[in-house]
C-alpha cells in the first residue's frame, strides 16, 4: 500500500469527523484553540484506534482465509465506500451540539470512526499479503490527518456561524406566541378541532364580510402576536362569525410575516426567501407572500405542524 493510497484512505475516513466538527463549530458562540484541540484529539484518537483494533481482530484469522483475503479486503472497502455515498445522499441533519462533555464526545468519536474498524480488518488482509505494510504508519497517518481536519472543521464551522448567525437572529420572529399557536388557540376557542389550521383556512375562504383593519409594527425584527389572539377572540365574541374571525387571524399572520421579510430586505437588500413550516401550507398566506416577495415554499410534507420559518 503506497503512501498516497494511505493518505487518500485517511482523508476519506476522516470526512465524517470533519463534517461533525464543522457542526461543532457552528454550535459555538466563540471557538477557542482548546475546542479545536479537544475535537481533534477525540476524533483523531478514535479514528486511529479503530483501525488498530480491526487489524488485531483481522490478524486472528488472516492465515485461515489467506487464499481469498484480497477479496474480503475489497468487499469491506467497497461496502464502506457505498455506505459513505448512502450517507451523503441521505443528507442527515447537522448534530449541532455545543457540549464537550465526556459522554457527548465519546458518542460522536465512536459514531464517526466505526468505518475505520472495518478498514482495520482489511489492513490485516493486506498485511498478510504484503510484508512491507506497516500498521503503525497507517494508524498514525489516519489519526494525524483526522486530528488536523477535525480541528480545521471546528474553525470552518465557527467562521460560517459568525458570518450568518447574526443575520438569522436579526430576522427574529415573534416576541411572544408563534403563528401556529395563535391559529390553534383562536380555532379551539371557536370550537374547531385541534390543530385548527386547515379548518380556519376553509372558513376564511368562505368569508364575505369586511375584515377589520390590522395595526401591526415590527420592532427590532420582531412582532407580537398575543395581541392578535385577544383581538380575534373579542371579534368572535362580538360577531359569533367563525368565517370572519378566521380570515382576520390568517390576515394577521400574513401581515406579520410580510413585515419580518420586509425588515430583512430593508437591512440586507432584496433576496429570495424560503418559507417553511406547517403554517406555510395555508393557501391564503402563500398566495399573499408569493405576490410580495421572491419566495419559494416548502411542501407540507417537508414542514412540521405549528411552525413557520423564513430562510434566505
Amino acid at each position: 500500500m503506497s503512501i498516497w493510497e494511505l493518505i487518500i484512505t485517511a482523508v476519506a475516513l476522516s470526512m465524517d469527523a470533519f463534517a461533525v466538527a464543522i457542526c461543532k463549530g457552528l454550535s459555538l458562540d466563540r471557538v477557542r484553540p482548546k475546542h479545536m484541540a479537544i475535537t481533534g484529539a477525540w476524533f483523531g484518537g478514535f479514528q486511529g484506534l479503530m483501525p488498530l483494533i480491526g487489524f488485531l481482530l483481522g490478524s486472528l484469522f488472516a492465515k485461515q482465509i489467506e487464499a481469498f483475503d484480497h477479496w474480503i479486503a475489497f468487499a469491506l472497502l467497497a461496502l464502506i465506500g457505498a455506505n459513505m455515498i448512502k450517507e451523503a445522499c441521505e443528507g442527515d441533519s447537522c448534530p449541532a451540539d455545543s457540549s464537550f462533555g465526556f459522554k457527548t464526545m465519546l458518542t460522536m468519536a465512536i459514531a464517526t470512526s466505526i468505518d475505520a474498524l472495518a478498514v482495520g480488518v482489511s489492513f490485516a488482509m493486506i498485511a498478510n499479503a504484503d510484508p512491507n505494510f506497516s500498521i503503525a504508519a497507517a494508524v498514525i497517518s489516519i489519526g494525524v490527518i483526522t486530528f488536523v481536519l477535525s480541528a480545521i472543521g471546528v474553525k470552518v464551522g465557527s467562521i460560517f456561524g459568525a458570518k450568518y448567525k447574526s443575520k438569522a437572529e436579526l430576522v427574529g420572529g415573534t416576541a411572544d406566541i408563534n403563528a401556529g399557536q395563535l391559529i390553534d388557540r383562536v380555532g379551539v376557542y371557536m370550537g374547531l378541532q385541534f390543530p385548527a389550521g386547515a379548518h380556519m383556512e376553509k372558513l376564511a375562504l368562505e368569508n364575505e364580510a369586511k375584515i377589520p383593519a390590522i395595526k401591526l409594527k415590527a420592532n427590532d425584527c420582531k412582532v407580537n402576536l398575543s395581541g392578535a389572539e385577544n383581538q380575534a377572540i373579542g371579534l368572535f365574541d362580538k360577531t359569533a362569525d367563525p368565517r370572519l374571525t378566521s380570515a382576520y387571524v390568517l390576515n394577521y399572520v400574513t401581515k406579520a410575516l410580510s413585515l419580518l421579510a420586509a425588515s430583512y430586505e430593508e437591512r440586507f437588500g432584496k433576496t429570495e426567501f424560503v418559507f417553511a413550516g406547517g403554517v406555510m401550507s395555508n393557501s391564503i398566506i402563500k398566495s399573499a407572500l408569493g405576490k410580495q416577495f421572491n419566495a419559494s415554499f416548502a411542501t407540507p410534507a417537508c414542514s412540521a405542524d405549528n411552525a413557520v420559518g423564513i430562510a434566505c
